[in-house]
């Protein structure tokens, strides 16, 4: 079956993975340099995307455009510490303990590659 994600713990293991990244040095681009807006905003441009759909406040991941979550996952994976890395490794094998990963990952990741491009960018 479709595992549903409450918004609201999605938005915290978003958070979570933040500072994770943080603690390990990736440099990350904050809208309005404001965390909660930033998660908001990546899981509204989810859904707008039809990445991610929302029924009665719960998220799930729509199945028809997991790659493009697989693909958002694995371009930040490399910024996560290795123990982090290693359990997020597989997006596809969504469980209850790892199903966050592909719903906010991808959110991170948009906004991961704009920050890693303007830093790649101001460093040249």
């Amino acid at each position: 079956g479709t595992l549903l994600l409450d918004g609201g713990d999605v938005k915290a293991a978003a958070l979570d993975l933040m500072s994770e990244l943080d603690r390990a040095g990736a440099i990350t681009y904050l809208p309005r340099s404001d965390r909660d807006y930033a998660v908001s905003l990546g899981l509204e441009m989810l859904k707008i995307r039809h990445l991610v759909e929302e029924e009665d406040g719960l998220l799930r991941i729509n199945e028809a455009n997991r790659h493009v979550l697989d693909y958002y996952a694995n371009s930040i994976e490399h910024l996560l510490p290795p123990a982090a890395g290693d359990g997020r490794a597989a997006p596809t094998s969504a469980t209850p303990s790892s199903a966050p990963t592909p719903i906010v990952v991808p959110a991170k990741a948009e906004t991961q590659t704009l920050g890693k491009g303007r830093a790649s960018a101001e460093s040249r």
